[in-house]
């Protein structure tokens, strides 16, 4: 398994999205450029959703984003992602500020990740 890690808060595994894609590099790197085109715009819907309170499509935005951050194998975005999906599901109430501060930790681990997609395409570049 290849991990590649910034800091100790942030690693993804690729083994899913090579395994998926049959070890192609051509197919990872796409999906790598596209999760970098639309994870900045779902992290803004989710983002704009908290600023207007709008929970159904705070719920529809982390689920969107959820979908794709699994390729990578993070699982503290996805935590934050499921927090957010379930926000008022099964007792699940959070305050605004609460909400704030995952919007806020999510924006810092999507930061990350993008980061380390950038490197994971400089690396699979050499080998293509």
């Amino acid at each position: 398994m290849k991990r590649v890690e910034l800091e100790e808060d942030l690693q993804i595994d690729l083994t899913f999205l090579k395994e998926l894609s049959g070890e192609s590099n051509d197919l990872i790197v796409e999906i790598i450029e596209l999760f970098k085109l639309t994870g900045p715009q779902s992290l803004a819907q989710i983002q704009l959703a908290i600023g207007t309170h709008d929970l159904d499509q705070l719920k529809k935005a982390a689920h969107k984003m959820k979908s794709s951050v699994q390729f990578f194998g993070n699982e503290k975005i996805n935590t934050v992602l499921t927090q957010l999906e379930y926000i008022n599901h099964g007792g699940n109430h959070f305050t605004h500020d609460h909400l704030e501060e995952l919007a806020s930790r999510l924006e810092q681990l999507v930061a990350k990740l993008l980061y380390l997609l950038d490197v994971e395409l400089l690396l699979l570049n050499k080998v293509s």
